[in-house]
């Protein structure tokens, strides 16, 4: 039965966000088990599910790209300076300046902006006709490059064509899901078998290249009820943009002081 609203799921996702993220900076220091790795994979799909849901029902999507880019942006400046404290724009085996080091980090908000411009494009390509059609393909086709390097972008792009095509049909969507994770699995496993067997264990190389467990995000998608929830209060809207970078600016500078003594 569907009882969960976008904003149940977005709240579970957020907190299972922090924890990987605290493991991603902590979890040796902490004691935390190799799996945690697998608590939050479910978090990228089903905000990628709501976004298409959003693009869907939005009443300005100029209104949402603007706020995601906008979001983006200042999650670059966090970047760079957490890069600029850190050193972290010089590459480690070259000693040179690396501008990919210097904005790399954390940005779900430039994976989600250039994935709802993908939606916006490839909305034209479905209404356009003859060459008005043809020039938003060529758009779509210069934009990928940035979405499979944006954070997480390779795994999540067939997803955003199944929720595109399949018009975020929740079933459609759930067994494209499965069908990626299994791809995934596959070639986890082959990389094991291929020569991964010689440095770690199954254990470490399913914990290490974890990717395949985007399928927890199906009983997600299946419970949404399709309600955006909450009383319509102005925190509920603003609370991703807000939780989001504010997390990461506390993992970032507890990540620092940490690491200076």
């Amino acid at each position: 039965m569907k009882k969960m609203t976008a904003l149940h799921i977005k709240t579970v996702a957020l907190i299972f966000m922090l924890i990987d993220h605290i493991n991603t900076f902590f979890g040796h220091q902490l004691g935390f088990p190799q799996w945690f790795h697998w608590l939050g994979r479910f978090v990228a799909p089903v905000f990628l599910y709501l976004l298409m849901e959003g693009f869907k029902y939005t009443k300005s999507r100029k209104q949402y790209l603007k706020r995601l880019f906008i979001a983006s942006m200042i999650m670059h400046m966090i970047n760079i300076v957490r890069s600029v404290l850190t050193k972290g724009y010089i590459n480690s085996y070259t000693k040179e300046f690396d501008t990919f080091g210097l904005i790399a980090g954390n940005n779900i908000f430039w994976t989600l902006f250039l994935m709802l411009s993908l939606f916006i494009l490839l909305d034209k390509v479905k209404n356009g006709e003859g060459l008005r059609g043809k020039k938003w393909i060529v758009a779509i086709i210069l934009m990928l490059p940035l979405i499979l390097f944006a954070e997480g972008g390779f795994y999540l792009l067939p997803i955003a064509f199944a929720c595109f095509f399949f018009n975020n049909d929740a079933k459609k969507v759930s067994v494209s899901v499965f069908i990626w994770s299994m791809i995934l699995l596959s070639k986890t496993l082959f990389n094991y078998v291929d020569g991964g067997n010689q440095v770690m264990s199954l254990y470490q190389q399913l914990t290490y290249s974890s990717e395949f467990l985007m399928m927890t995000s199906i009983p997600f998608i299946l419970a949404y009820n399709g309600k955006r929830g909450g009383s319509g209060k102005k925190w509920e809207k603003n609370l991703f943009y807000v939780f989001y970078p504010l997390h990461l600016v506390i993992i970032y500078s507890l990540s620092i002081i940490f690491n200076l003594f």
